[in-house]
């Protein structure tokens, strides 16, 4: 079987559906509701930079960004119990969303991806995210670059 972007792409959204998000798009530009809480939690899959080698692989480079609504609750955030973990559900959105993005990302390092010669390696770096659109979204940025068995020979 040729391996490619089509593959590559499909793969991930079957995995970020695996793990429960709810919306799931091929490029961040498109247009969702995100005023409807049914959306959420989100993940773009971004192409970005690749790559073609003389080794007999390809690599393609992927921005993934996942995302979910921020919960604010009505107390008071002067309460000092509160201080640290705040007025909203930030801490749980982070803890939650960090671990469904690694276990997507595990798939290519040692899972069934990998086994498929769909592959990543470690390290890899993620960025905390906290956005004000028309609701908060709060979430996590990985960029990951998949190795893939080049379909021609470069001479």
């Amino acid at each position: 079987m040729d391996i490619g972007f089509y593959q590559v792409t499909q793969r991930l959204y079957e995995l970020f559906q695996k793990q429960g998000f709810n919306s799931i798009t091929l490029d961040e530009q498109q247009e969702l509701d995100l005023k409807r809480q049914s959306i959420y939690p989100i993940a773009h899959i971004v192409p970005t930079s690749g790559g073609f080698d003389t080794n007999g692989t390809d690599t393609l480079g992927f921005l993934l960004v996942v995302l979910d609504l921020t919960d604010f609750n009505k107390s008071d955030p002067r309460d000092e119990n509160l201080m640290f973990y705040g007025i909203d559900n930030r801490q749980d959105i982070l803890h939650a969303l960090r671990q469904k993005l690694r276990n997507v990302v595990t798939d290519f390092v040692k899972g069934n991806s990998y086994s498929d010669q769909m592959q990543a390696f470690l390290p890899l770096s993620i960025d905390p995210i906290i956005i004000d659109f028309e609701n908060v979204l709060t979430g996590w940025s990985c960029l990951i670059n998949i190795t893939i068995p080049s379909n021609t020979n470069i001479c």
